[in-house]
């Protein structure tokens, strides 16, 4: 019994010989394959130039550098968009949560037949919602730069979008400043300069 002993262990030890190369070998084979991998990665051919080898790695890192880039200013973007989209929620919240206010300006009274009648009468026959080609607007003919520089806050953009009242109240903002030479030919004509 000890000679099938001792053939039993010598077969076993030369099992456990090849066993052992056979998996070294494979050992071997796991790195080939595992370098093989990383030289996938990277583009390596061992009969590329180191130069060539370079360019491959700084053209991928060009693209790397440009997709971040992409994705910075795709990030920037939607950050601008909710900052919008929130901006514009609050003004909304805040004009439902403000009383209604009238969107124009009441101008005081003034009687017919003043002194503003006759000029406008001189001035655009007496049509205050003149809005013709010559580039004056309104009964007094006030060019719009003229308006938007003298009209009240809330008042129409336009000088003939603006009531007859809304028209006197911002001519009379514009006499104090300019006098009546601001209307030359109509005031001289009305004996007003």
């Amino acid at each position: 019994m000890t000679k099938i002993m001792a053939i039993t262990l010598a077969i076993i030890a030369s099992f456990a010989v090849s066993g052992a190369t056979v998996a070294e070998g494979q050992n071997q084979d796991a790195k080939s394959i595992a370098i093989d991998a990383t030289h996938a990665k990277t583009n390596y051919n061992p009969y590329m130039g180191l130069q060539r080898r370079r360019e491959v790695l700084i053209k991928r890192a060009i693209r790397s550098n440009r997709r971040e880039k992409i994705q910075e200013r795709r990030a920037r973007a939607k950050a601008r968009a909710e900052a919008r989209a929130a901006k514009q929620a609050a003004k909304a919240e805040a004009a439902t949560q403000a009383p209604a206010q009238s969107t124009t300006s009441v101008a005081p009274s003034v009687s017919s037949g003043s002194v503003w009648d006759q000029l406008a009468q001189c001035e655009s026959g007496g049509n205050w919602s003149y809005n013709g080609s010559s580039g004056y607007d309104g009964g007094l003919q006030f060019l719009p730069s003229t308006w938007s520089g003298v009209k009240p806050s809330g008042y129409p953009d336009y000088a003939w979008q603006a009531t007859r009242e809304q028209q006197i109240a911002a001519a009379e903002i514009l006499l104090q400043s300019s006098g009546w030479g601001a209307w030359p030919t109509c005031s001289a004509q009305l004996g007003l300069r």
